[in-house]
């Protein structure tokens, strides 16, 4: 087991993650109170161990340590609500995203967020800014292309800022060691690139050494 892996990788520079989120909601805050949804796959929600039969799941979301980095940097009242699906692709968090109800069960990690699905959510209580992480289950469980994933991902994007929500995207970050494959390094830099060049400056880059002694 790997404890609190989502941390470490997401914040083996936290200062820096927190840094480029700061500067930009610095651009969104109208008031002292900061709401953000984290919305995404197994790296939103912060699963970890499982990679054995009948080792169990665990979850820390990185929302929930963002919460405290974004108190440490002074910002007044942060509240970071968590939407995390593992296994669940860009598709299919397109094919979802106007459902009326949040899926629920074992497989959906969500911190206060509500039996709302995420646009009736949004609609419902207006975030700062909704982080998206999308993408990794694309390219290694469901073999989609770069193209492809990042089609469904600017849409979802399109979706809920036609409600006048700030979106921003977060890159993919680097693969586990255990998967080593040239192609989908190759594809996930594509779509790095591709989410970069479209969402610029609303766009994180998560730094790519973070996941390489896995």
């Amino acid at each position: 087991k790997r404890p609190r892996l989502l941390h470490k990788m997401l914040f083996t520079m936290p200062k820096t993650f927190v840094w480029h989120l700061f500067v930009l909601l610095l651009q969104y805050i109208r008031s002292e109170d900061v709401l953000i949804l984290a919305l995404g796959d197994s790296l939103t929600a912060g699963q970890y161990g499982c990679l054995e039969r009948n080792d169990p799941c665990s979850y820390s979301p990185y929302g929930l340590e963002l919460e405290g980095s974004l108190r440490e940097a002074h910002i007044k009242n942060p509240r970071v609500v968590v939407r995390g699906h593992p296994g669940w692709t860009a598709a299919m968090l397109l094919d979802r995203i106007h459902d009326q109800e949040e899926a629920t069960g074992p497989q959906v990690i969500s911190t206060s967020a509500g039996p709302l699905g995420a646009l009736a959510w949004c609609r419902k209580n207006h975030p700062t800014i909704v982080l998206i992480l999308a993408g990794s289950n694309d390219l290694i469980g469901a073999g989609r292309s770069a193209e492809t994933t990042f089609a469904d991902i600017e849409k979802l994007h399109e979706i809920l800022q036609q409600e006048k929500t700030t979106t921003v995207a977060l890159a993919v970050p680097p693969f586990p060691g255990f998967v080593k494959n040239t192609t989908l390094e190759n594809e996930r830099a594509l779509l790095n690139q591709k989410l970069k060049g479209r969402f610029l400056p609303n766009f994180i880059q998560i730094a790519d050494h973070a996941l390489r002694y896995m």
